[in-house]
């Protein structure tokens, strides 16, 4: 997924270079009907509802997950996905009003469809892609992080291995990745209803899911990754 916060000369430059180097190369987004914002808001309320994952953090963070159809908007405009998010919960009640009012002052705004990356292949010439940047499963399969450390584990393994010839590299990397990248891809499919469910039934009914996991005899196969 691309970082739309980050407007910084470097961070273009490897973007635009990147572009550039895989032109030619078919890569498609593969979307799930689904967009999310994720912005941080500060604790500084006593009366706040919120978990904190890391120790002595005061920030804690506010996804807003909806169901869409592909939306036209530009990447780097972020005041216009603000504006997306604002729109598509106004009239929301619980803690939303208090959320969104944050919005305008949330420096690490981000903003993406749930989207898969398929490529035909990851490397050209001397340049190949690990993570998300050649096969983003995508945050509805929750493997980002294993297949980013897997895949930088393994390429460099076969570097080492062919003795530094990266063609030989590329195409063991690859061929070593793919099932992993399939297996984790495939966790996606059919995951987006539930993460941003379109109904009240529906959301009542992933509501009871998620109590019962604990109890369920197959709870230890939930999540794990392939």
């Amino acid at each position: 997924m691309s970082k739309v916060a980050d407007q910084s000369p470097r961070w273009s430059a490897i973007e635009s270079s990147t572009a550039v180097q895989f032109a030619s190369k078919r890569r498609s987004a593969v979307e799930f009907g689904c967009a999310a914002a994720l912005s941080v808001r500060s604790s500084s309320s006593p009366h706040s509802r919120f978990s904190y994952s890391a120790r002595r953090n005061t920030e804690a963070k506010a996804v807003f997950a909806f169901e869409s159809e592909q939306l036209d908007y530009d990447y780097r405009d972020i005041e216009q996905q603000k504006k997306i998010v604002a729109d598509r919960f106004d009239g929301q009640g619980w803690e939303v009003p208090k959320l969104l009012a944050h919005l305008d002052t949330a420096e690490d705004f981000y903003f993406d469809a749930m989207a898969q990356i398929h490529m035909d292949d990851w490397s050209k010439g001397r340049v190949a892609l690990v993570g998300d940047a050649g096969y983003c499963a995508s945050p509805l399969s929750g493997q980002g992080a294993d297949l980013s450390l897997v895949g930088a584990y393994i390429l460099a393994g076969e570097l080492a291995a062919a003795g530094g010839d990266h063609t030989i590299a590329f195409a063991r990397y690859r061929a070593e990745m793919l099932p992993m990248v399939r297996a984790c891809q495939n966790i996606a499919e059919g995951v987006g209803k539930w993460y941003a469910p379109p109904s009240n039934s529906m959301i009542r009914m992933r509501n009871l899911n998620v109590r019962l996991l604990p109890y369920l005899p197959w709870r230890g196969l939930i999540g794990g990754a392939p």
